[in-house]
């Protein structure tokens, strides 16, 4: 019993110390992905901390198989190389016992995983979708700061706003260029828009209302385009494309709900992924003792080279 108590809590405690380094290193990268976002006005300055804590279900439940399997292989494999297995083995104590051992570990850690797999992550991407949806609200006035131009809609279209009026309510000197594909064209329609006052339709979140305009559209390769000059018109940011929609909808429904898809791939496919996780942390910990000290694999780099490619794979 105490040599069980002991090598589980070498592997806990080794488990948590890689857990924070991954969890760094991948809050790190999705941090830098939301700054991105940012900075082209996607998501406002102040929302960035929410934006990745509400991400971190989803690292949580992508992590934590990992974790263990990388743990636990750090463990056995010292204990092998100190010589201490082999004195838990000449007490009588075989692989067998041992690997029983490291599914009580596996088994908690698939409840933690299930949590956050099939609960949290459903949770959070809704509340994550909530919080784009308020940013939309305020699409005219919370993302774009003067003197800048901003890229929006995936490039294809620029926004420039040369000064803010009635405290941010609006904006003055407007420059809009926005690319648009219509049926049956091969080539996009160029629609250049500039405007001396722009403020948010109260009726239409993403639409804005511009005074004194001028439009020009055209194709590329057109000699001659179509200008429009107009005293007021109104200007249209369209959502994101139906079928991001559409996955964004599938991330948010729990368990019960994606399994009712079934006429949807991607809705199949992202129940399979779910349920995946947490069986994986099962399997995985099964592979920790071959991977720690066979000798197969060499030297230590290249037993975790091997765990997380199989990991991956």
């Amino acid at each position: 019993m105490l040599l069980k108590h002991y090598i589980l809590k070498q592997i806990f405690q080794c488990a948590m110390v890689v857990s924070i380094v991954l969890i760094v290193i991948f809050s790190g990268v999705e941090f830098s992905t939301i700054m991105k976002s940012s900075v082209s006005g996607s998501i406002p300055h102040g929302l960035l901390g929410k934006a990745l804590i509400l991400q971190m279900p989803f690292l949580l439940s992508l992590l934590l198989p990992l974790v263990l399997l990388l743990a636990g292989i750090l463990v056995i494999n010292n204990l092998h190389e100190s010589g201490e297995l082999t004195v838990v083995k000449a007490s009588g104590i075989d692989t067998f016992r041992i690997n029983i051992w490291i599914m009580n570990i596996a088994v908690l850690m698939f409840f933690l995983v299930a949590l956050t797999s099939l609960y949290l992550e459903p949770k959070a991407s809704k509340a994550k979708s909530q919080m784009f949806k308020n940013i939309d609200k305020d699409f005219a006035i919370s993302n774009f700061q003067p003197g800048q131009f901003y890229p929006i809609l995936k490039g294809d279209a620029v926004v420039f706003v040369g000064k803010s009026l009635k405290s941010g309510s609006a904006y003055g000197d407007i420059f809009i260029a926005h690319k648009e594909y219509k049926e049956g064209d091969k080539k996009p329609i160029w629609n250049i828009v500039t405007a001396e006052k722009a403020a948010k339709n109260n009726m239409e979140a993403r639409e804005w209302g511009l005074h004194n305009a001028w439009n020009f559209a055209f194709k590329p390769g057109d000699k001659e385009g179509e200008i429009i000059t107009a005293k007021d018109f109104f200007v249209s940011f369209p959502e994101e494309a139906k079928q991001q929609l559409e996955k964004s909808n599938f991330e948010e429904m729990s368990l019960r709900k994606l399994s009712m898809q079934q006429h949807s791939m991607l809705a199949m496919s992202l129940l399979q992924w779910r349920l995946s996780l947490p069986l994986s942390v099962l399997i995985l910990a099964l592979f920790i003792i071959p991977f720690s000290y066979e000798n197969f694999f060499g030297t230590q780099f290249l037993r975790l080279f091997a765990a997380v490619t199989f990991y991956a794979v």
